[in-house]
């Protein structure tokens, strides 16, 4: 009986396919464990999506490597870094046994057993979303990443994602709410919709966008009481899609909207399809329509040419609309995309001004917009245990990993919600109490 470990590295929707090849591997007898050091076979489910997250994953395979020293195991290294460096990785890291990408993880999972023999996993883009037996189990937390699409059509110039992923591929809806109802005989309370662009859902297979449609399936599955949408794009809203999220009555009043930038210049150049004034127009039209609406979305600063005016614009934009939760991101200069050629590339110096700039002015409106929920009741859903003595939960504005969290002080369980009292916070977290104690 094999043992394997699994590091998984990367963004939500690589964790799915994490979890989707620890199960194919259970499904064959393998088991899993928390120790590398007791592990026959050890695998890095890689992401290769920007600089600091590929030297992540490379550092974790060199960890993992340490082992193989001493040891007679296997390494595997999949995910996104093997599906877009496969020859290179053939080439500079020999310590590797197997190097396979995303594209088929049955393959993967016959690969990794040494139930096909062969070389290198094939790897290379299907054109449509390849499915997999439901999950039959889960981790303990009671949220759940469902991944709706793969690959994105959208091509905007800094991003590597069509070439490592594809173009864009929706899940058939029927497998969707197989996935999400099985999730919920597991125990999750709580859906988070992942893809590259869940805005686009179902333009491929069903000719028009139908994420709305979706959501009102998945709200009807008992047991599930949260519904949190990542990754929408703000070109691709329509007026059926807010209405739908202003009357909903288990999609959280959180949505991931990811700008980049606002300068119109700099948003041409990246091509994301949308200009400053649409941006703000949609913001104002979604809070105006969702009552207590939390917005999250990502800047990426340094974008080859951006200038003190452009930076100051976009500082003076999150300035007036105090978008409630935000992460920035350097540039990251990605080989094969529009965006490496262009010029010029800014300093690194300049891009970390900038960034620390950007975040203290983040950090002082969070630290404002939590001082005024002191004293005041929240829901919040148990996440788990802290061994320093307290548990940890979420509200709904607080996604799992990217966002604060709430300390929560008494006896609870997790999986279960809570009306509690804040009774501390700090910038981007809270602390809590049973509201009446």
């Amino acid at each position: 009986m094999k043992k394997f470990y699994l590091k998984n590295l990367g963004c939500p929707k690589n964790e799915v396919d994490g979890k989707i090849l620890i199960n194919l591997l259970k499904g064959e007898g393998a088991v899993a464990t928390d120790n590398p050091e007791d592990a026959d076979i050890l695998i890095v489910n890689s992401c290769g999506f920007i600089d600091a997250a590929k030297e992540e994953s490379i550092e974790a395979v060199l960890e993992l490597a340490e082992i193989k020293k001493r040891k007679d195991v296997r390494l595997v290294l999949a995910g996104c870094l093997a599906q877009r460096y496969k020859k290179q990785i053939e080439q500079d890291m020999p310590e590797v046994d197997l190097v396979t990408g995303i594209s088929n993880l049955v393959h993967t999972k016959d690969k990794i057993l040494g139930l096909k023999t062969g070389g290198l996993s094939d790897i290379k883009h299907t054109a449509k979303y390849k499915e997999y037996p439901v999950i039959q189990e889960v981790d303990n937390y009671p949220y759940a990443y469902l991944k709706i699409s793969d690959g994105c059509d959208n091509f905007c110039t800094y991003c590597a994602i069509p070439l490592i992923r594809g173009r864009y591929r929706s899940r058939k809806m029927t497998h969707i709410l197989s996935e999400a109802k099985r999730l919920a005989e597991l125990g999750k309370k709580e859906l988070i919709l992942v893809a590259q662009d869940i805005t686009q859902y179902g333009i491929d297979i069903y000719d028009r966008r139908c994420l709305e449609t979706l959501l009102a399936r998945l709200e009807a599955i008992d047991g599930i009481h949260w519904i949190r949408l990542l990754y929408t794009h703000p070109a691709h809203y329509t007026d059926k899609l807010i209405g739908y999220l202003s009357d909903s009555k288990k999609v959280l009043t959180y949505i991931d909207l990811p700008l980049q930038h606002i300068s119109d210049r700099l948003l041409k150049k990246m091509n994301r399809k949308v200009t400053a004034a649409a941006i703000k127009k949609l913001i104002e039209k979604l809070r105006k329509k969702i009552p207590n609406l939390a917005l999250r979305t990502t800047y990426i600063i340094g974008f080859p040419g951006e200038t003190d005016h452009d930076f100051e614009s976009l500082w003076n934009f999150q300035s007036e609309y105090k978008i409630e939760r935000v992460g920035a991101f350097a540039y990251s200069q990605e080989e094969d995309t529009a965006a490496a050629g262009m010029h010029p590339q800014i300093p690194e110096d300049v891009v970390t001004g900038r960034i620390d700039s950007l975040m203290t002015l983040v950090m002082d409106q969070s630290l404002e917009r939590n001082a005024g929920l002191l004293g005041k009741n929240i829901e919040v859903l148990i996440d788990e245990f802290n061994k320093d003595g307290y548990f940890i939960g979420r509200c709904f504005d607080q996604s799992p990993e990217i966002d604060g969290q709430v300390r929560a002080l008494g006896d609870f369980q997790a999986g279960r919600f809570y009306n509690l009292k804040v009774t501390g916070y700090e910038a981007y977290d809270l602390e809590a109490k049973l509201s009446g104690e």
